[in-house]
């Protein structure tokens, strides 16, 4: 809860209609100090009750009043009303720029969410490849032995079939009975 009578919007217009902000006179008293119009105004329209000629006690009470406000900015003594523009510009351009950063965090996020997931999708890949690979390298690796081992067996064969076959045809002794003749 807030009160009018601490908010930097709090203004009162001179005798040629130009709105000020208002002085700690008429904050405390009702009554401005100098040329004023003591009919206060505010920002979000709250203190219709204190027209044109209304008693001090009745802007006391308005402006003393406690009250929801979501335009209520805490007054700072000898700012103008341009001042209190620029100190709300200045708090729109932070909130903004607050919401921006939020923003660009959560899209950063996203964009390494994604990338992290892409990241794993190219990992999964490449080790199926791998395995995919190496499957084949032991294939190869299992083929060659056994083509290797078929590749010795046939040639001790050929070489054992060879021997078989010419051992028969060379000379071989004769028996000792048939080499001595009477």
């Amino acid at each position: 809860m807030v009160k009018c009578k601490d908010c930097g919007w709090l203004s009162v217009q001179d005798q040629k209609h130009i709105w000020h902000s208002a002085d700690s006179r008429f904050r405390v008293k009702g009554v401005s100090s100098g040329d004023f119009i003591d009919t206060p105004l505010c920002s979000e329209d709250l203190l219709e009750s204190c027209g044109n000629g209304s008693s001090k006690a009745t802007i006391l009470a308005t402006i003393g009043k406690d009250r929801e406000c979501s335009g209520f900015i805490p007054v700072v003594n000898g700012r103008e009303l341009k001042g209190y523009k620029e100190m709300q510009a200045v708090e729109v351009l932070r909130i903004e720029t607050r919401q921006n950063r939020a923003e660009d965090k959560a899209e950063l996020l996203k964009y390494r969410m994604e990338d992290k997931a892409e990241r794993e999708e190219q990992r999964a890949a490449s080790e199926a490849r791998y395995r995919k690979e190496r499957n084949r390298t032991y294939v190869a690796i299992v083929l060659a032995a056994v083509l290797t081992f078929l590749a010795s067996y046939s040639m001790y064969k050929i070489e054992s079939t060879a021997k078989d076959q010419a051992s028969p045809a060379t000379a071989s002794p004769e028996p000792a009975s048939s080499a001595v003749s009477p």
